[in-house]
C-alpha cells in the first residue's frame, strides 16, 4: 500500500499548494476548464510549465461542461475562447456545430520513444476537432481487508452471499445498466446492443432489482467515499481519481476492482476563431506530450492517453491509473453519443424502477 499512499500524499500537495486561476488579458491564452481539484492538477503538470517554456501566459477560467456560452459567441461573431476542455459528447457536438477546429495526428508530437502520434495516442484519444487529455473511470473499490478473498469481476461485485455487505451505487441508470448487463454475462462489447432492446434493458433492471436491497444510492462521490472509509457498505463504486484524492488522511487501504471499470476521455479542442490559435496549437502539442501525461497522471491519478507515457509512469502511480496495465481491455468505454440518444427513455425507467422497488 505504500506507493498508493505516496500518491495520494502527492494529490494532497497538488490540492493545497495551488493558487487561483490567473485574470484574462488581451495576450493570455484563454482557456476553459472544469475546475476544481482537476484544474488544480493542470495548472502545476500542464499551464505553468507550459508558461515557463513557451513565455506565453495561461488565463484559466472553469465552466460546467455546457458549451451555451461558446454557442452565443459563435452566434455574435465574437469569439473569446481559445482552448475548451470537453467531454466526447462536448467534442461531438463542437465538431458538428463548426465550432471547433479540425485536427490532425501530424499536428502533434511523437512520443518520446519517437514513436508517431497516430501509433502512440489511444485510438479514441484522436478526435477529428479535439485530442485526448487523459482518461477518467468509474469503478468499484473495497478496503484492503473487507474479504478473505478479493472480489474481481462485477459478478463478484453482484455477489452477496461471497462478497456480504452493502453496495454504494450512483442513483442514475448511466453506470449502474453497463455494470447489470456485464455482471449478469453480457460482454462488453455487446452491452450497448443488448441494452438498446427492451429485453435488454428488462434485463438490466432485473439484475439491479435483485441487488436493491443490498444498495446505498449517493448522488456525490464523497458520499460513496465515506460510506466504504466508514464501514457503511464493503463495496463502492467511484471515480478512480476521487477514490485516490478523498482517502488521503484516512487510515485505510483501498483496493480497486478494474474488471468492469467505466472508462473516458477528457478532451482539448481548439475553438474555431479563436484570437490565438497559433499558441492553442503550441499548447495542444505541449500538454499532450510524452513528459506532460506523466506529470498530470503523477498529480491527478488521470490515465494517460499516449503509449510511451504508461512506458515512464513509476509503478506506484500507474496503480491508479484506468489506462494502465492493459486494464482498458477489461473495461469498458462509455458511449456517450448512445446515452444523448437514450437518456431521455432509460431516466424514466430508472424513475419508475426506483420507486417500485423502494425497501
Amino acid at each position: 500500500m505504500r506507493g498508493r499512499n505516496e500518491l495520494a500524499a502527492l494529490l494532497l500537495l497538488c490540492a493545497t499548494s495551488v493558487t487561483g486561476s490567473s485574470s484574462a488579458s488581451d495576450d493570455a491564452l484563454t482557456l476553459i476548464g472544469w475546475g476544481g481539484a482537476y484544474m488544480d492538477a493542470q495548472r502545476n503538470a500542464l499551464f505553468t510549465p507550459f508558461e515557463q517554456s513557451s513565455g506565453s501566459r495561461i488565463a484559466a477560467r472553469e465552466y460546467s461542461g455546457d458549451l451555451a456560452a461558446l454557442r452565443a459567441q459563435v452566434a455574435a461573431g465574437s469569439i473569446d475562447w481559445d482552448v475548451v476542455a470537453v467531454d466526447e459528447q462536448g467534442a461531438d457536438e463542437g465538431c458538428r456545430e463548426g465550432w471547433f477546429e479540425q485536427l490532425s495526428p501530424r499536428q502533434l508530437p511523437p512520443g518520446l520513444n519517437h514513436t508517431p502520434a497516430e501509433q502512440d495516442f489511444l485510438a479514441p484519444a484522436l478526435h477529428d476537432c479535439a485530442v485526448g487529455g487523459s482518461v477518467r473511470a468509474l469503478l468499484f473499490f473495497h478496503l484492503d481487508d473487507a474479504f478473505a478473498s478479493a472480489p474481481r469481476s462485477l459478478s463478484d461485485v453482484f455477489d452477496t452471499q461471497k462478497y456480504p455487505g452493502k453496495r454504494a451505487l450512483p442513483r442514475s441508470p448511466r453506470g449502474n445498466l453497463e455494470w447489470a448487463l456485464m455482471a449478469d454475462g453480457v460482454p462488453a462489447s455487446e452491452v450497448y446492443a443488448e441494452l438498446q432492446t427492451p429485453g435488454g434493458a428488462s434485463r438490466a433492471f432485473g439484475k439491479l432489482t435483485r441487488l436493491r436491497p443490498h444498495i446505498v444510492w449517493w448522488r456525490e462521490v464523497p458520499q460513496s467515499v465515506r460510506s466504504l472509509t466508514d464501514g457503511t457498505v464493503t463495496i463502492a463504486a467511484a471515480n478512480h481519481e476521487a477514490m485516490a484524492q478523498l482517502i488521503v488522511g484516512t487510515p485505510v487501504a483501498v483496493v480497486p476492482v478494474w474488471s468492469g471499470q467505466l472508462w473516458e476521455i477528457d478532451y482539448w479542442a481548439i475553438v474555431k476563431g479563436a484570437p490565438r490559435p497559433q499558441t492553442a496549437r503550441k499548447f495542444l502539442a505541449f500538454a499532450t506530450g510524452t513528459l506532460q501525461q506523466v506529470e498530470f497522471a503523477r498529480v491527478s491519478a488521470h490515465g494517460p492517453v499516449r503509449r510511451s507515457a504508461l512506458t515512464y509512469t513509476q509503478p506506484s502511480v500507474a496503480a491508479w491509473l484506468p489506462s494502465a496495465d492493459g486494464r482498458l481491455e477489461h473495461g469498458l468505454r462509455i458511449d456517450a453519443d448512445w446515452w444523448v440518444r437514450n437518456r431521455a427513455r432509460l431516466n424514466e425507467q430508472f424513475r419508475e424502477w426506483w420507486r417500485n422497488t423502494q425497501p
